[in-house]
């Protein structure tokens, strides 16, 4: 759950002082950190930010599925994520980043909206974050949950495409109790990208996740992604 895809951190950005931005995005299955919030099904995201140095804000939402029949985590629901984070240093050798989100589900139970916060750090076309969710939804009420990540971006020969690359690790009290220990999920791909449009295939998979069978909600077995994001954008005088 929780959280815009890693495609739009490939979309292109402006040294713009200030912007108004917005973009959509189909995508072949909603993954989250290696786990479907889809049930492996389509999802339509949709995003509005506001950008100016060093400040960035956003709400962004995409379809989740969580079950197949009524109830709180059942059938087809929305997610709306709120978000803000500071940029430093963004020409610089090292890029820093402070960030804080907060996830909600209209029409799930209230306990299922949480926040994270995170930190990231980028040279050149490594990247590194530190989450940190202080009570992690309500299936473990207030369990925090880690999870730490390295993401690469390769720019390929040509003026369009990249390959990208990444590792995550999900930890703490809350995956203890819910998947009895930490899980890995990884991924590696092709990303292009002409004008407002970013096309991303890549292949997923996770290490040590609990067993759910590829298809059904929370699964996380090995799957190929794809997503085409088109972003809009107007400068703000």
């Amino acid at each position: 759950m929780k959280a815009r895809h890693l495609l739009w951190t490939l979309l292109p950005t402006t040294a713009l002082a200030s912007e108004f931005g917005a973009g959509l995005t189909a995508v072949t299955d909603y993954d989250y950190r290696g786990v479907t919030q889809s049930a492996n099904h389509p999802a339509l995201q949709l995003d509005s930010e506001y950008s100016t140095e060093p400040l960035h804000v956003e709400i962004w939402t995409s379809n989740v599925q969580f079950g197949n029949d009524p109830g709180a985590y059942e059938a087809g629901h929305q997610e709306i994520a709120y978000s803000a984070d500071l940029t430093f240093n963004a020409g610089g050798w090292l890029k820093y980043n402070l960030g804080l989100n907060y996830a909600t589900y209209p029409g799930l139970n209230p306990g299922c909206n949480y926040a994270e916060g995170w930190a990231t750090l980028t040279h050149g076309p490594l990247s590194t974050s530190f989450h940190y969710a202080w009570d992690y939804c309500e299936v473990h009420p207030h369990l925090g949950a880690y999870y730490e990540e390295i993401n690469g971006n390769w720019p390929l020969p040509g003026n369009h495409l990249s390959a990208v690359t990444h590792v995550g690790v999900s930890w703490g009290p809350y995956w203890n109790a819910d998947n009895n220990g930490a899980y890995v999920d990884y991924a590696a791909g092709v990303t292009g990208n002409w004008g407002r449009v970013t096309v991303l295939a890549e292949g997923i998979n996770t290490h040590g996740y609990q067993a759910i069978g590829h298809g059904q909600p929370f699964s996380g077995k090995a799957n190929l992604l794809i997503s085409i994001a088109v972003a809009f954008s107007s400068a703000a005088n």
